[in-house]
């Protein structure tokens, strides 16, 4: 009688230990989103995505939590584990263009050009070589990066 009375307390308190477990809330935690959107209340675990909310003459640089960069992904996704505030940061976009001078020399076609912009030289200069039976043709070019600035007047 003593051992079915043990083997019943212990299956007692098995069951009482199951209940309290399953009725024990999951771990939450909070993502407060500064400059964006995604936040709220997540369990522990879960995936967030947040998204900077960017102006017109914006541009995303990163998202940051307590002064230390994240991520420089827009939208970010990540596992939560802790309470944390995530901030984008944004600055102005820029009027740099990135330009080219090219300069030929024996021929035409230099001038400045926006990165990717197509530039035609024409050759204009000719010799021959006493070697050679046909002449050579040629033009010396060189490329030079140079930053423009442009003024934005759409403030």
């Amino acid at each position: 009688m003593k051992q079915r009375k043990k083997w019943l307390t212990a299956l007692v308190l098995a069951a009482v230990l199951a209940f309290a477990l399953a009725c024990t809330p999951a771990q939450s935690f909070t993502v407060t989103v500064v400059g964006g959107t995604g936040g709220g209340t997540f369990e522990k675990g879960a995936q967030c995505t947040v998204t900077a909310t960017v102006g017109e003459n914006e541009e995303f640089v990163r998202w940051t939590a307590g002064g230390e960069e994240i991520s420089a992904e827009n939208p970010y996704t990540f596992t939560v584990t802790e309470n944390i505030t995530l901030t984008a940061v944004t600055q102005p976009k820029s009027d740099e263009k990135e330009t080219f001078e090219v300069t030929v020399i024996g021929g035409t076609g230099g001038g400045t050009f926006e990165k990717g912009a197509q530039c035609t030289v024409c050759l204009l200069y000719t010799f021959s070589e006493p070697t050679r039976r046909t002449p050579i043709s040629y033009a010396v070019f060189c490329l030079k990066k140079k930053k423009q600035q442009t003024n934005n007047t759409n403030h």
